[in-house]
């Protein structure tokens, strides 16, 4: 299995590369009591509408951070976390991810402002 999932949004013409696994942290008190959950992961954007001058407009990567309360298990964190952060799109190959990113980069670095 590969370590990552990809995903297309053919509306926006936009493809994710998305971690198979979240960034599970259990917080902890002094005691070593469960205080709480910190989900994280990294996602990276191609579109290709996004604009290089400087620095390019919309953002290479997401950083979605959630915290959950300490009632909740390990188990129910992806499917909470995921409910509020996947992005839009049908999933696709490695393959098919590869090529698209490949065209929407091209397209974007074409793009003027």
């Amino acid at each position: 299995m590969s370590e990552f999932r990809f995903l297309h949004d053919s509306e926006r013409h936009a493809v994710y590369k998305i971690p198979s696994e979240l960034t599970i942290t259990e917080q902890k008190d002094g005691r070593g009591k469960r205080t709480g959950w910190h989900v994280t992961t990294q996602i990276q954007v191609t579109r290709s509408d996004n604009v290089l001058t400087v620095r390019w407009k919309y953002p290479l990567r997401l950083h979605p951070v959630e915290h959950y309360d300490a009632r909740y298990e390990r188990f129910q964190l992806t499917s909470f976390f995921w409910m509020h952060n996947e992005p839009p799109g049908e999933s696709i190959s490695e393959a098919q991810y590869e090529s698209l990113r490949e065209q929407y980069d091209g397209l974007a670095r074409q793009n003027k402002v």
